[in-house]
C-alpha cells in the first residue's frame, strides 16, 4: 500500500469531487490494489476492525469525549454484503452517509459532527489484470476544535483508513479444511497435554515447593532433579505450544491458510530437541512443521 501526496491518483481526477478538494483543510489519498469490484472492496473495508483496529477506535472516542465531541460511533460489523452497498446519495452506510457515487468507478461516504465533516471517497482504476483503489479522506473543518481534534488522532486516522484499505483489498479467507483445520487443533492439544502431563503424572511440585523454587532443581539427588527438571519442561512448554496454536488458528480464521513462519520455528524447535534427545517429543514438534509447510506451499 502506498500514501499519494502529488496529485496523480484519481480522487484528484473526479470532477465531482473537485468542488470538496478545492475547499478542504485535509486530504490524504492511500492506495492499494487487489482483485474485487467496488462493491466487494468497500463490503469488505467496512466490515470487521479486527481487535487492533477496535483499539484504534476507542482510542480515537477517548480522545472524543476528552475533548467534549459527540463524534458518530463507529459501528463495523460483517453484516453489509456488497449487494448492499448504495450507491443512491442518502442512503446508509455503516457509521456513513452516502453522498455520491457511480457504479464500478468511486463512492463518496460521509461523516458530519460539530466541529468536521469527514469524506471517505473510494475510487478505482485498472492495474494490469487486478484493479487499484484509491481511499481519500477528505476533512472539512466547522470550528476550532476540527483542527485540534483532527491533528491530535491523525496517527489513529492513517493507521485505521490504512487497516481498512488492506481488509477492502484482502481476498476472502478461503474455506478451511485439511492441514489447514487439523495443525492448528494438533499444535492446541498437545501444548494441553503438555500442562495436563506436568500436574497429572507424579511429579515434585510439593518438594519443590517444600525446598523453595528458587535453585530447587540442583537441590537434590540426581534421580529428584531429573524428575522436576521434567516437570519444569512440561509446564513451560506447554503455553508455548498452546500459543503457537492459538497463533496458527487466529491466521487461518483470517487468511485462510497457515503461515510458512510457523513450520519453520516449529523445526526450528523440534530438530535440536531430536538431535539431542531423540527419545524427546521432538519428532512430532517436526511432524507438525512439516505439515505446516507442506499447507502453506500448497496454498
Amino acid at each position: 500500500m502506498t500514501a499519494r501526496t502529488d496529485r496523480s491518483d484519481r480522487i484528484h481526477q473526479l470532477p465531482e469531487l473537485a468542488a470538496l478538494l478545492r475547499d478542504a483543510d485535509h486530504v490524504d489519498v492511500k492506495q492499494v490494489v487487489g482483485h474485487a469490484t467496488l462493491r466487494e472492496f468497500t463490503a469488505r473495508a467496512l466490515g470487521s476492525p479486527g481487535r487492533s483496529g477496535r483499539a484504534l477506535l476507542r482510542a480515537r472516542t477517548l480522545l472524543a469525549r476528552a475533548l467534549r465531541l459527540s463524534e458518530p460511533v463507529a459501528r463495523f460489523g460483517p453484516a453489509v454484503t456488497p449487494e448492499q452497498v448504495p450507491f443512491e446519495p442518502g442512503a446508509p452506510l455503516s457509521f456513513f452517509t452516502v453522498r455520491d457515487g457511480r457504479e464500478d468507478d468511486f463512492l463518496l461516504l460521509e461523516a458530519s459532527d460539530r466541529h468536521l465533516v469527514a469524506q471517505l471517497a473510494i475510487a478505482v482504476a485498472p492495474a494490469g489484470d487486478a484493479t487499484r483503489f484509491d481511499v481519500g479522506t477528505i476533512v472539512r473543518y466547522r470550528d476550532w476544535r476540527g483542527p485540534v481534534y483532527f491533528n491530535l488522532i491523525r496517527p489513529f486516522h492513517h493507521a485505521i483508513v490504512a487497516r481498512m484499505a488492506r481488509a477492502g483489498a484482502r481476498q476472502p479467507a478461503q474455506p478451511r479444511h485439511g492441514l489447514e483445520l487439523w495443525v492448528p487443533r494438533l499444535i492446541l492439544m498437545t501444548g494441553a497435554a503438555h500442562v495436563l502431563y506436568a500436574f497429572a503424572i507424579p511429579n515434585e511440585w510439593a518438594a519443590i515447593a517444600r525446598d523453595g523454587f528458587l535453585g530447587a532443581i540442583d537441590g537434590g539427588s540426581e534421580l529428584d532433579d531429573a524428575r522436576r527438571r521434567a516437570d519444569l519442561w512440561f509446564l513451560l512448554a506447554g503455553p508455548a505450544m498452546l500459543a503457537l496454536g492459538g497463533l496458527a488458528r487466529a491466521t487461518v480464521r483470517e487468511t485462510g491458510t497457515l503461515p510458512a513462519q510457523l513450520g519453520s520455528w516449529l523445526l526450528l524447535i523440534g530438530v535440536p530437541m531430536t538431535v539431542i534427545d531423540p527419545a524427546s517429543g521432538g519428532w512430532l514438534l517436526n511432524a507438525l512443521g512439516i505439515a505446516t509447510l507442506v499447507a502453506a506451499l500448497r496454498r
